[in-house]
């Protein structure tokens, strides 16, 4: 017997079990509608179970109010209301066994289900709450817990905790994400004690995150790039963090930014006068003198002090010196050595117009800009004589054939004429012009006779229109004169042709049949004409052949005019060619 104690199972615990005539007085009122939540605070909740659960006369029938059940004493009670809910309706009393048929589902289900959320819900908010304690300090965090401590007290305070959650990341974002969907289900009167650790952790939090953006500051290196970095990053960081830390958090930090830029300014004057020596005496040492000028001048002032900034000034000014004297004798010397072509004159007119940006400028001077200007002039105007002698002879050697219109355009492309002397360059766009037309000239015949040649017929016209008329067109735009004087030669013979076509194929539509690779079209009679379009369904439409020769067909949706050519009819994009 003693085994059989120690081996039975644990008795089950149970809410008492009213009489069905109690049950039945207690279902008066029941609203089916009226639901109850755990809390209205913004957390985006929603009813769990019907209010009377949550009525004080449940509390005083059961026993205890429905959040201090178990979820396996709701169950118990789901067969005392379902044996209830039968009694009362062969008792007559059937509006109280409709009630009870209702509350039993709920017992059965949804209470239960609340209450081992309850469970879990009272489980997880300290168990997330330690997590994010413990987590890596950011201020979306410290705005997560300064909302979510004021849940419960403040009307907008879930609101604010949802939109600081979604500003975290990793396993901080999603601890935040169950601490508030445990709330969810936390009743409205247990919620304020259970968050309140959250703003416990607050200051110890605030501390943490200072301390961490002052140890990133003591990482920054001490040079210029690290001074900007400084800088800026002291900006993001106090800007940042400052809303999050409060005043006194926010002084500890600017002291730390503070005290980082005084120990890299010392480091800094030292630098500058090193690079000031090492620039060599070419454009890339007179960038290096302004960079540095700049960066004396603006943020760097200060960190150098008074005197370390009349140093580097000192070092500036007579490495500027050397560095100009340097540069103008450099350029002059690659002026005297450049050979007669093009690549040379590009270069001497960017030399005449040069506008030097300021490190060049500030090493050169004046005076040595005039004497590189006056310089390149000379020498443009030197070499650009021999180019456009050279250039002409090879002008008049161009072949008086079709492709020698592109040949001129390579010969004479607009970049080079933009380089030689105005003179020189009006001359050689003369000479091509002549050489054009004479192309013109020379080429014609020749073209008017294979034309000529062409077969007046459905496959000459087809020759004209998808050979000849777009290789004339695209002849260079510089043969603009010359196209249109073979596009018109082109184009008289394709009249001539088409003339010919329409005149045997004139007469009436009825009974012909076109087709194309967008369309069929069939003309049953004098009026009536039948589309068809691939994988669709014939169209049945009207026609009227207009006495210019033109054909307007509707036809459903479809409104077009077609112009007969030969065997085709061709409207925009549409072809058909007749079949029948």
């Amino acid at each position: 017997m003693l085994l059989l104690a120690l081996f039975a199972a644990p008795a089950r615990a149970e809410l008492p079990q009213p009489s069905c005539e109690a049950l039945a007085t207690w279902t008066e009122g029941f609203e089916r509608r009226e639901g109850w939540a755990p809390n209205e605070l913004g957390l985006g909740g929603r009813d769990r179970f019907n209010a009377l659960f949550a009525d004080p006369r449940t509390a005083a029938l059961f026993g205890k109010p429905v959040l201090d059940w178990t979820p396996e004493e709701a169950k118990a009670l789901a067969p005392h209301f379902a044996a209830c809910a039968d009694t009362l309706r062969r008792g007559g009393n059937r509006e109280a066994s409709g009630v009870l048929g209702t509350l039993r589902i709920q017992a059965g289900r949804e209470v239960p289900n609340y209450l081992a959320a309850l469970a879990e819900a009272r489980a997880a908010v300290p168990r997330t709450l330690g997590e994010l304690a413990q987590a890596a300090p950011s201020v979306a965090l410290v705005r997560f817990l300064e909302a979510a401590a004021a849940i419960g007290t403040e009307a907008d305070a879930a609101t604010q905790a949802n939109r600081a959650a979604s500003g975290l990341s990793g396993p901080a974002r999603n601890d935040a994400r169950a601490l508030m969907g445990a709330l969810r289900d936390i009743p409205q009167a247990e919620v304020a004690a259970l968050i309140r650790p959250a703003a416990d952790g607050v200051p110890a939090l605030r501390t943490r995150l200072r301390q961490a953006a002052a140890a990133e500051l003591e990482e920054v290196p001490a040079t210029l790039a690290g001074l900007q970095m400084l800088e800026r990053r002291g900006q993001q960081l106090l800007a940042e963090y400052s809303p999050a830390l409060g005043e006194a958090e926010t002084r500890a930090l600017q002291a730390a930014v503070a005290a980082r830029r005084t120990a890299i300014g010392a480091a800094l004057r030292d630098e500058l006068l090193g690079q000031v020596a090492a620039a060599p005496g070419n454009i890339v040492g007179a960038q290096m003198l302004v960079r540095i000028q700049q960066q004396l001048n603006g943020q760097y002032a200060q960190p150098l002090g008074a005197e370390g900034a009349a140093a580097v000034n000192a070092a500036l000014r007579a490495k500027r010196a050397e560095v100009g004297a340097a540069l103008v004798q450099e350029i002059l010397a690659g002026i005297a050595s450049l050979p007669p072509q093009p690549a040379s004159l590009r270069s001497l007119q960017q030399l005449e117009t040069l506008s030097p940006n300021p490190a060049f400028f500030a090493a050169v001077g004046p005076e040595g800009m005039r004497e590189i200007t006056t310089a390149a002039a000379a020498k443009r105007t030197e070499l650009g004589t021999a180019v456009a002698a050279e250039l002409r002879g090879r002008i008049g050697a161009v072949p008086r054939t079709p492709e020698g219109f592109g040949a001129l355009d390579q010969l004479l492309p607009a970049a080079l004429l933009d380089v030689l002397p105005a003179e020189a360059a009006t001359s050689l766009k003369q000479d091509a012009a002549a050489q054009r037309a004479r192309i013109a000239e020379a080429a014609l015949p020749g073209f008017r006779a294979e034309l000529a040649r062409l077969p007046a017929s459905e496959e000459g016209l087809e020759t004209l229109d998808r050979t000849v008329l777009p290789g004339v067109a695209a002849l260079p735009a510089s043969a603009a004169a010359e196209k249109e004087r073979f596009a018109a030669v082109a184009q008289e013979r394709r009249a001539a042709i088409l003339a010919a076509l329409n005149r045997a194929e004139a007469g009436p539509l009825r009974g012909r049949i076109y087709e194309g690779e967008m369309v069929k079209i069939e003309f049953l009679d004098r009026t009536r004409v039948v589309i068809t379009a691939p994988g669709a369904p014939p169209v049945p439409g009207t026609y009227t052949e207009e006495a210019d020769g033109r054909v307007s067909i509707t036809a459903g949706q479809i409104a077009m005019v077609m112009t007969r050519e030969g065997k085709r009819l061709v409207a925009g994009p549409v072809t058909v060619r007749r079949v029948k």
